[in-house]
């Protein structure tokens, strides 16, 4: 897949395809299925895994020719599940290449099914128990997943967010977008600070961008 810029990242998204995923737990093991049609999807690994590169995170399931995606805060880090001639065994091989990728916990990725039919991914792990998970955010955009197995809306995520700020999840065809604001409240009839619009939810195993005006430390709790 072609690098995508950031600028077209957030406006071309009209063959982006959202992808479905529950989750089950029990005791510290978790899995949530990731499906998809055809195209683009952004999603996310939300265990703990001593292999988080893409074939650690995905392995065989998905179909020959599917890209996986990581922005890098410039463009994007991309490695193509593929049949090719590993110089190391002098055989062809089919496998994650590169398989270099780190999809570990709190990042998002756009995973792109170039095949004709609808793929589903089985994503596992533990699941995270700590009573806090903290991770920094830069300046600019970055992909972004909640590090607990659980859906969120944008108000429970726990950032500590700049007027400016935004999170966009894609919606199937475009982006839904909250931005951090001051605006008047008709609930209320008073000028509030908050996310806005807030009824943005954020699936379990969905990645989602997060454009920051100022650098913050991201303390995310334990929601169960």
């Amino acid at each position: 897949m072609k690098k995508i810029i950031m600028t077209a990242a957030l406006s071309a998204c009209a063959s982006l395809v959202f992808a479905q995923a529950t989750v089950t737990s029990a005791n510290i093991v978790g899995y949530n299925k990731d499906v998809s049609n055809p195209g683009l999807h952004m999603s996310g690994y939300q265990f703990l895994g001593d292999d988080t590169t893409p074939a650690g995170v995905f392995g065989d399931q998905l179909p020959i020719g599917t890209k996986i995606s990581v922005f890098n805060g410039a463009n994007y880090d991309n490695s193509t599940y593929e049949i090719y001639f590993d110089f190391g065994t002098f055989m062809n091989v089919t496998n994650w290449n590169p398989n270099t990728l780190d999809l570990g916990l709190a990042k998002g990725f756009w995973v792109e099914n170039t095949g004709a039919s609808v793929a589903t991914a089985v994503l596992s792990g533990e699941v995270q128990v700590a009573d806090s998970v903290t991770n920094e955010i830069v300046i600019g955009l970055q992909q972004l997943s909640y590090p607990y197995p659980v859906a969120r809306n944008v108000l429970d995520l726990d950032f500590t967010p700049s007027i400016g700020d935004k999170i966009s999840v894609y919606n199937g065809s475009n982006y839904d977008t909250s931005t951090y604001e001051i605006y008047f409240d008709f609930g209320t009839f008073m000028n509030v600070t908050n996310w806005n619009p807030s009824a943005i939810d954020i699936a379990v195993g969905q990645g989602f961008w997060y454009e920051a005006v100022s650098a913050q430390t991201w303390v995310a709790n334990k929601p169960f």
